[in-house]
């Protein structure tokens, strides 16, 4: 995954959709930034994360806001 992003490009990879929401919205803790990370790098990927550094910083703020 690169590892720049202009913000029209996070916002159209990573934006959470109404339809995300509804298999986000039961989740609590750690779990409720976690579980969106996963699913949206798994959508833009179409694979899972191997390494904890794998996803890059800009993208985890961008989703946890």
């Amino acid at each position: 995954m690169k590892r720049n992003w202009e913000l029209e490009d996070l916002v159209e990879q990573f934006t959470i959709m109404p339809n995300d929401m509804s298999l986000i919205r039961n989740n609590s803790g750690e779990t409720r930034l976690g579980f969106p990370i996963v699913l949206k790098f798994f959508q833009y990927e179409a694979t899972f994360s191997n390494f904890k550094n794998e996803i890059p910083k800009q993208v985890v703020e961008y989703i946890a806001k």
